[in-house]
């Protein structure tokens, strides 16, 4: 697991350093060709879906750290923890699926910090051998 790994995206001409860099919140490994990119966000979106910024953002992260599943985590004000997994049109066949998933995962928020944490752990890895089978 990485916390915030950085890789250089775009660089200003006649400059040295990059300008901007890509950042996800985290990014888990799994095997060297296996990765789940994840996003968190502080907004509870309820029953509604995801922006479509936080979506183009998700698809960027899983683009540029050569990824296939990512995941957008929401806090969730039901008890009820929620996991619903769609996939990207192709962007050469835009009639087509591709094979890059994304999921959004709502975790209900905990009064204890350790038992939130346990919880997204479990969502994670959830999401890392379902995505193998979608």
């Amino acid at each position: 697991v990485k916390a915030q790994e950085k890789k250089d995206f775009w660089i200003r001409n006649k400059s040295k350093y990059a300008n901007s860099y890509m950042k996800p919140d985290i990014v888990v490994y799994k095997n060297k060709s296996e990765k789940l990119v994840l996003d968190t966000k502080w907004k509870n979106i309820g029953n509604d879906n995801p922006s479509i910024d936080y979506l183009r953002q998700l698809y960027v992260y899983l683009e540029y750290f050569n990824g296939n599943t990512g995941a957008l985590v929401f806090p969730n004000s039901s008890l009820e923890k929620e996991n619903i997994m769609g996939q990207y049109f192709n962007t050469t066949y835009p009639q087509e699926i591709s094979h890059k998933k994304c999921c959004l995962i709502k975790i209900p928020v905990q009064k204890k910090i350790t038992d939130w944490q346990e919880s997204i752990q479990k969502q994670i890895f959830s999401i890392m051998e379902k995505s193998i089978e979608i």
